[in-house]
């Protein structure tokens, strides 16, 4: 969905009449949807000329949007997702009920993604867990929370890697943070993502993390890599060296939770009102 409001220039005339502006929001990268498409592009660019301002969930997005529409959009601004800190906490320590991710309380890494091998990719996961396996260097089994239509496949996946017994499948969970809390590390595999709750939920949690540096949103969350490891996308053996340094090594990873909490108030409830009321100032005052 590319905007919170569609509207056409009958509502354009209803909103100067009543004094409301109009945002359109952006929610996936811009070169990744729109590259090379250049009737869609003048589509999209007479459909967004028409509201107040339109939002980038992240930066990289902005910077896109400057590109494609060659500078034609009056005012872009970045508005990233924001989480309720104080509720992901409350959240993240409730019971976990019935629920035995592993055998025996076994440490866990933790995945939490849709099983959609479009854009997820666990495929890559499962492969560098398997060489994790193979070298032997850590206690871990890998919890993926999340359910699709590519499950039956990742099982079969991890069944021929010869790591089914270490990789549990959880399936959709109303309230993972208990989950994520509980893990090891976080890991995002994705091929390209908007702005991952995922990601920003961890950081909360304080969860040191291993993420693929796709477009958009992984990069400017993590603060360049200082607030959780980046790793080419696809990149098997980048992403087990990756678990493996951070699980081997206590002080990098408790270093990368202490940042983690401190990059989580970025995307706060008070950040993102400010970042939201900055706009609406901007609006009026043009």
């Amino acid at each position: 969905m590319d905007v919170i409001v569609d509207f056409d220039m009958s509502l354009r005339r209803l909103s100067g009449r009543f004094d409301v502006a109009w945002l359109g929001v952006n929610h996936f990268s811009f070169d990744a949807r729109l590259g090379g498409r250049h009737r869609k592009i003048q589509r999209l660019l007479t459909q967004y000329r028409r509201y107040h301002g339109v939002a980038a969930l992240n930066q990289h997005m902005a910077d896109e949007a400057a590109r494609i529409f060659e500078g034609k959009l009056e005012r872009v601004i970045v508005l990233p997702n924001a989480i309720d800190i104080e509720s992901i906490h409350e959240r993240a320590s409730a019971r976990q009920g019935d629920i035995q991710v592993t055998p025996d309380g076994a440490p866990y890494i933790v995945s939490v993604a849709r099983l959609d091998e479009v854009q997820k990719d666990h495929r890559t996961l499962l492969r560098a867990y398997a060489e994790l396996a193979r070298r032997g260097t850590v206690a871990e089994h890998l919890v993926i929370v999340g359910n699709g239509a590519h499950r039956e496949e990742l099982e079969s996946l991890a069944h021929e890697l010869g790591v089914r017994e270490q990789v549990h499948f959880a399936g959709q969970q109303d309230n993972p943070h208990p989950i994520v809390a509980g893990a090891s590390l976080l890991v995002l595999s994705s091929k390209y993502e908007g702005m991952p709750m995922v990601l920003l939920e961890a950081l909360a949690i304080g969860k040191a993390i291993v993420a693929t540096d796709c477009p958009t949103g992984p990069r400017e969350i993590l603060d360049g890599g200082r607030a959780g490891a980046l790793v080419p996308v696809g990149n098997v053996r980048a992403m087990a060296d990756a678990i493996e340094r951070l699980l081997t090594d206590r002080r990098t990873r408790e270093a990368l939770s202490a940042r983690a909490r401190t990059q989580a108030a970025h995307y706060g409830i008070e950040e993102s009102n400010r970042r939201l009321l900055s706009f609406l100032e901007a609006v009026g005052a043009a």
